[in-house]
């Protein structure tokens, strides 16, 4: 019960409102003496949290339209400057395949399949707004036949997608633990030299992979493909104009 409500406190895409439901769920299951110490623990107020209180109902439109095997339509926003939502693409609906529901990069996602563009999107749940289930059926089966979402999700580096490429990297020793931790301990980690190891990871390029890379500094190089070594060098160079 403890690690279900530190589970429910630290998710982001749960509101306030519905965090403070959540937990009192959980104390219900539980004695009033165990409940009391479950109350002591909880720690909500000040945690970041989505504004979209909708994302239950979101959800479960989206599970339904799963089951029947219908395509979904929505609006999909976005925050400006001023903390307004405004609408992408002018308020036009999207209209999605979805198959599967995913948590990444401490969100909710929907998973699903463009049926224009024909290719797997994701979208942010806490995002959508006023999911209407068609009567049109889904698309994308053979596509999402051998998709495996933990594999997808780790490639895409907190669901910012790029070209998918397979890069060649080299770290420090010191820093095996934080390879296992981002892409597990079934990775190839080959010996290169005393201090040093590479491995080869198939992950979706983009500016989050780019930035992770930065964030480890000097204990990192990207060795292959030039395409990529040329995108970090571009990264490197604009910080350096930025702050100069």
């Amino acid at each position: 019960m403890k690690l279900l409500v530190d589970a429910v406190q630290s998710s982001k895409f749960i509101t306030h409102k519905k965090t403070n439901d959540l937990i009192k769920k959980i104390e219900s299951l539980a004695s009033t003496y165990e409940a009391s110490k479950l109350q002591r623990q909880v720690y909500v107020a000040k945690r970041i949290k989505t504004q979209n209180e909708s994302i239950y109902y979101n959800v479960d439109k989206i599970h339904e339209a799963i089951s029947v095997n219908v395509r979904i339509s929505f609006q999909y926003f976005e925050w400006t400057i001023d903390k307004q939502m405004i609408f992408r693409k002018d308020g036009e609906r999207y209209i999605i395949s979805p198959w599967a529901l995913t948590w990444a990069d401490e969100n909710y996602y929907m998973v699903g399949y463009d049926d224009e563009g024909g290719i797997i999107k994701h979208y942010r749940v806490d995002k959508m707004k006023d999911i209407q289930i068609t009567d049109i059926r889904r698309q994308g089966k053979e596509q999402f036949k051998g998709l495996d979402m933990a594999v997808y999700s780790k490639r895409l580096f907190g669901m910012y997608g790029g070209k998918e490429e397979t890069v060649k990297l080299q770290f420090e020793n010191k820093l095996v633990g934080v390879v296992i931790d981002q892409f597990g301990k079934e990775i190839q980690i080959r010996k290169e030299k005393e201090d040093h190891f590479t491995v080869n990871v198939k992950i979706e390029v983009s500016q989050t992979f780019l930035g992770w890379i930065f964030g480890l500094g000097s204990g990192v190089k990207i060795l292959s493909p030039v395409n990529v070594v040329e995108q970090m060098q571009r990264m490197v160079d604009l910080a350096v104009k930025i702050y100069k």
